[in-house]
């Protein structure tokens, strides 16, 4: 009897680890792949840090270097929202809309544009000045550039 306890407890313990190395992996590369950050063609491409795209995102960082306008876009896909918030700006897209919320009714800010598809958050960035934005990493991206995100 003891025996198979042991063994069954062995088991799970296995099972256990294996699930959640499995998962952290699925969750790093999808982190790390699944999310390109993009911009107009107006904004100088350099590199910006994961502290520039919180601020930006938040409404904290209204002007690039240059001292032209930021306009920056969210996606209304959920799972992509969810992905790029977590990775930025440690928020849950729940968490997002009613910090906007907030922004919008007390007068302290406007709420960011939002768009249903990629294409369409890709059109909006080509052809607005200072425009920012995430789309999923794969798609076609003419017409914009793709910002390289940094460490802070």
């Amino acid at each position: 009897m003891k025996k198979i306890i042991l063994k069954r407890l062995i088991f799970f313990i296995i099972l256990f680890t294996a699930c959640t190395f499995i998962g952290v992996t699925a969750e790093g590369q999808s982190e790390d792949k699944g999310i390109l950050v993009i911009a107009n063609n107006s904004v100088a491409k350099k590199p910006v840090n994961t502290d520039e795209i919180r601020k930006i995102f938040l409404g904290e960082k209204t002007r690039w270097d240059d001292g032209s306008r930021i306009n920056f876009a969210t996606s209304n896909n959920e799972e992509l929202m969810e992905n790029f918030l977590k990775m930025y700006l440690n928020k849950t897209p729940a968490q997002y809309r009613t910090f906007w919320k907030k922004k919008v009714f007390t007068g302290e800010g406007k709420a960011p544009k939002s768009f249903r598809t990629d294409k369409e958050l890709i059109d909006f960035v080509a052809s607005t000045e200072g425009a920012i934005g995430y789309i999923h990493s794969g798609n076609v991206v003419d017409g914009v550039i793709i910002l390289t995100v940094t460490t802070n």
